[in-house]
């Protein structure tokens, strides 16, 4: 009668579960075709109930329990999404960002007038350094605008370096314009170091508002975000810059007057770009997967830390 048991019980199932081990965190189960010493085969407990689900029908419930069970106490691996993901447009957008603001600082050696009101020749340029700074907090998180913002100092570093060799080596008998040569390019690194002590102020600060407000209003308003951060780094990065800038070349009164002129174009024309800045930032998300939120990042500035947990993509 046992023997009649055992042999229905065998027609049953195909498989028994045998044993399992642990290797590298994960569970292996050890098992064995009913009726055959000899037929064992061994597969991680969570890839059979994942993909082989043809596998444990062939078992006994009580084995499907042990399996289970193997499967879910292993400890899940923390996935780092970025360190070997590629991007499709964040390359083209570091390009351009660092493109704008070394263009900026080079116009703004130059005074224009424009409907009576003095600015420097920089100041659209670099309105465009916000919004893509904007966009790159967004989308990609605090942590990737902060490497691109270290990335920028060091091109604004290159520059006057270069510039500054440019200026002192010896002219060619072939060319004349030395004077005029150092002239325009001489201010040129003035200009950039004060933009530099400015906009690592600012854009840092720009970026903090942006990323952490994104957690406070669950990802959404960021016109309202934009227009709260850029009151905020705007003035800090314009009266910084013009001060630094043109102290000494021109009186204090009249780079007053250039500061809050500048300041309010700065942030009309900022304000102007924000339904692009939300268009652009809304259709990336879609294309490249990704809709950061640093809810563990650490704002230092000083750091290059660019890897997130899957949890904080959105």
């Amino acid at each position: 009668m046992l023997n009649e048991k055992k042999e229905t019980h065998n027609t049953l199932y195909e498989y028994e579960f045998h044993d399992f081990y642990t290797k590298k965190g994960i569970n292996w189960i050890v098992a064995k075709i009913v009726g055959t010493s000899r037929g064992i085969f061994k597969m991680p407990a969570v890839q059979m109930i994942q993909t082989r689900k043809d596998l444990l029908k062939k078992f006994s419930d009580d084995d499907k329990i042990n399996i289970i069970g193997l499967a879910t106490t292993e400890k899940p691996p923390v996935i780092i999404y970025n360190q070997t993901r590629q991007f499709k447009y964040f390359s083209l957008l570091a390009m351009l960002f660092a493109c704008f603001l070394i263009t900026s600082n080079i116009a703004s050696s130059k005074l224009i007038q424009i409907f009576g009101i003095t600015l420097t020749a920089g100041t659209l340029p670099y309105t465009f350094t916000y919004s893509l700074g904007n966009i790159i907090t967004e989308v990609y998180g605090y942590k990737r605008a902060r490497q691109l913002i270290w990335g920028s100092v060091t091109c604004n570093l290159m520059v006057v370096l270069f510039l500054y060799i440019a200026i002192i080596s010896p002219s060619s008998s072939l060319w004349n314009h030395q004077k005029e040569y150092a002239s325009v390019l001489g201010a040129i690194p003035r200009i950039i170091v004060a933009s530099m002590i400015s906009y690592f102020s600012s854009e840092f600060l720009n970026s903090y508002v942006i990323a952490k407000l994104k957690i406070s209003y669950k990802g959404e308003k960021l016109w309202k975000r934009i227009i709260i951060s850029s009151l905020v780094a705007i003035t800090i990065d314009n009266f910084i810059f013009l001060i630094i800038a043109y102290y000494g070349v021109m009186p204090l009164e009249n780079i007053y007057e250039l500061s809050y002129k500048s300041y309010g174009i700065s942030l009309i024309l900022e304000w102007t770009l924000i339904p692009l800045t939300c268009y652009l930032s809304k259709n990336l998300k879609l294309i490249e997967h990704t809709d950061v939120f640093d809810v563990n990042t650490q704002f230092t500035p000083f750091s290059l830390d660019v890897s997130y947990d899957a949890d904080c993509n959105k």
